[in-house]
Order: structure tokens, then C-alpha cells, then sequence
């Protein structure tokens, strides 16, 4: 046999000819990519809505919020915000869930505990999902000011959905949240 070797090919390393480079873009995208925005103008722009479905259904229209520290939102976001209504508030318990109040002239604010003695993560979510949506049917009949906690017990999750409302609307009462009509 000759001088070459058996079974290879010669492979140009030069790109065909007729070929379009693979990093171009296509006749419909743009060339220089997605539109920069210089930082001092980017501030004055409204935020976008893109992803955004009308209609909602999301945390925010069933007053909670997804952004970290709103009071509007109504939600506690902070340690240091359970810690003050644990050694400030008054703490009254149930079956399925324990319900600390600190009383205040700011809007109301809720945040929900499951600790680990509960179980995993599928288990924490359950039980505060569960409280999420009880404190959501009564949100209507409670005043708007204060702070609460909710921590959930193992019962939170073995327990029928219409006790957990029962329950927690009895601590509520208990812990003078409920409007003085629905008392």
C-alpha cells in the first residue's frame, strides 16, 4: 500500500463555499442582537409585561406578594419581622395550627411556618398551602391591621379542610382579628 494511511479521508478544515456560517442569524432575526438599553434610560422606563397574564389568578391577586418586603402585599418576609411578632404578639393554639397576632396600626401581614418536625419539604408545603388558602377565605371578615403568624402542626395535614377553616376562625375570634360585625 501506499504512503497514506488506511481508512482516513482528507477533511478540509475550510468551511464550504456554498454554506452560511452557523452564528449568523436567520433572514428574520436581527443582527446585532437583542436591543441594549443605556443604564440612565433604563430606570426611566416603564417595567415590561411580557409573561404577564391578564387576569391574574396569581399570589398577588389573592393578596400576597411576590416581592420581598411589601407591606402592601401583605406578607412577612423577614426573620426579623417573625421574631417581633413572636416576642411581641399573642399566641393562641389550636389543633391544627398555632396563630400568633401583634396587634399594630400598620396594614396586615401574614406569614405561615412549617417546621421540620412536620416532615420533608412535600409535607411543609402541604400543610402551609392548606393554611394559605383557610386564611384566604376568611380574609375578608379579619381587620387590615397587625401582624400574624401561622405555624402549622402535624394535624394541619390529616385534618379535613373545613375544621382547619373552623379552627382557625375560632383563633381569630380569639385573637380579636375578625371585624366586630363578623364576631
Amino acid at each position: 500500500m501506499g504512503g497514506g494511511r488506511l481508512g482516513e479521508a482528507h477533511i478540509s478544515t475550510e468551511p464550504p463555499a456554498s454554506e452560511q456560517d452557523a452564528r449568523l442569524p436567520c433572514a428574520h432575526a436581527h443582527a446585532r442582537g437583542p436591543e441594549r438599553v443605556a443604564p440612565e434610560t433604563a430606570s426611566r422606563q416603564a417595567p415590561s409585561r411580557a409573561g404577564v397574564r391578564e387576569g391574574g389568578g396569581g399570589l398577588a391577586d389573592a393578596g400576597w406578594s411576590r416581592t420581598p418586603g411589601a407591606r402592601e402585599g401583605g406578607r412577612l418576609s423577614s426573620r426579623s419581622d417573625y421574631a417581633r411578632v413572636y416576642r411581641e404578639g399573642r399566641r393562641y393554639s389550636g389543633a391544627a395550627l398555632v396563630l400568633y397576632v401583634r396587634t399594630g396600626d400598620a396594614p396586615l401581614r401574614v406569614g405561615i411556618t412549617a417546621g421540620r418536625k412536620l416532615g420533608g419539604a412535600v409535607q411543609r408545603n402541604r400543610a402551609k398551602r392548606r393554611l394559605r388558602e383557610a386564611f384566604r377565605r376568611l380574609k375578608g371578615r379579619l381587620s387590615d391591621q397587625g401582624d400574624v403568624v401561622m405555624a402549622a402542626r402535624s394535624k394541619a395535614l390529616s385534618a379535613s379542610f373545613s375544621e382547619i377553616v373552623t379552627e382557625m376562625e375560632a383563633l381569630c375570634a380569639a385573637g380579636r382579628l375578625m371585624r366586630e360585625r363578623d364576631r
